[in-house]
């Protein structure tokens, strides 16, 4: 488990640090271009304080963590504690730090969708209170939802490419450390039952609460695409008048729309969503079961 611990992190800071900052940097200054172009998004200074806020707000709870599980460390270990595991907590912090910032880019693609999906919903229903639903279509609306679908998904794909491989190793520590947290129960450690309490609950909260959060948040955005691609689809089964050229327009429309909704996938080695919580889950199960038998054959041991 150490090994693959070390192997994970040291896989992620490199390509964070190494990689994204020289062989990928055009790449980023495209990629925050593209989010900087805004779709009419209404935004308020609150909700912009707000965001500032929960950020600080994350860090600081991650300071006080650390700073707890350092002096608590520190009274059984004493200094090899941070000769052994000082350069480790900085490169989780990184990785902390990273996630923060990749939940704050989806975030920004979560708007930019729920804003053209707002778009559709008030010019139907605006029609629809007209009841003149099937005199016009909304063509030019249609049109401009699919040339921004375009663009949105181009900018998710630079997204894929600079995220593709942070986001894998971000699952596969995430997941080793749950599984290390489960080992860790049933190893004998110099801490009372409190102390390993908040220890464990401390770094779930710091480790694994942010990864759900940011698969959580690729569904949304996925999910939010896939209302959008229903809207229109609504509005072409909708108008019945419509010519022969106009309904073949809003086919061909629909269908692209179909083929640029978002895929946020780790590295191209599967796709980020609900599932892979559900993967999770069922490794960690297994291993408890593996460790819960390893637990009860030593107790025999020991018994005979």
């Amino acid at each position: 488990m150490a090994y693959i611990v070390e192997t994970v992190l040291d896989g992620f800071n490199f390509y964070t640090m190494i990689t994204l900052n020289f062989s990928k940097r055009s790449l980023w200054f495209d990629l925050f271009r593209n989010l900087s172009k805004k779709i009419k998004v209404e935004s308020s200074g609150g909700k912009k304080l707000s965001g500032k806020i929960s950020f600080f707000v994350s860090n600081a709870i991650y300071g006080v963590f650390l700073g707890y599980c350092s002096c608590l460390w520190f009274t059984h270990i004493q200094w090899s504690f941070f000769a052994r595991y000082g350069l480790r907590e900085l490169q989780i912090y990184v990785q902390f730090f990273f996630k923060l910032l990749t939940n704050e880019i989806l975030n920004m693609f979560l708007v930019r969708y729920k804003r053209l999906n707002s778009l559709l919903k008030t010019h139907l229903s605006y029609r629809r209170r007209l009841k003149n639903i099937s005199k016009t279509i909304p063509l030019k609306l249609v049109r401009q939802t699919v040339t921004h679908m375009i663009f949105l998904r181009t900018t998710q794909e630079m997204f894929n490419d600079l995220f593709g491989w942070p986001l894998l190793l971000i699952v596969a520590y995430t997941t080793v450390q749950f599984l290390n947290a489960i080992l860790f129960m049933f190893s004998d450690v110099p801490f009372s039952p409190s102390e390993t309490f908040i220890l464990l609950g401390g770094r779930f909260a710091t480790i694994t609460v942010v990864t759900v959060r940011m698969i959580l948040l690729c569904d949304d955005v996925s999910r939010e695409a896939r209302k959008i691609f229903l809207q229109v689809y609504q509005i072409r089964w909708l108008f019945e008048d419509a010519s022969p050229k106009q309904r073949k327009e809003l086919y061909e429309l629909t269908e692209v729309v179909g083929e640029n909704l978002p895929e946020f996938t780790a590295a191209g080695f599967f796709h980020i969503g609900r599932s892979n919580l559900l993967s999770v889950l069922e490794t960690s199960a297994s291993f408890l079961m593996v460790v819960l038998q390893f637990s009860i054959g030593q107790n025999k041991d020991k018994g005979q």
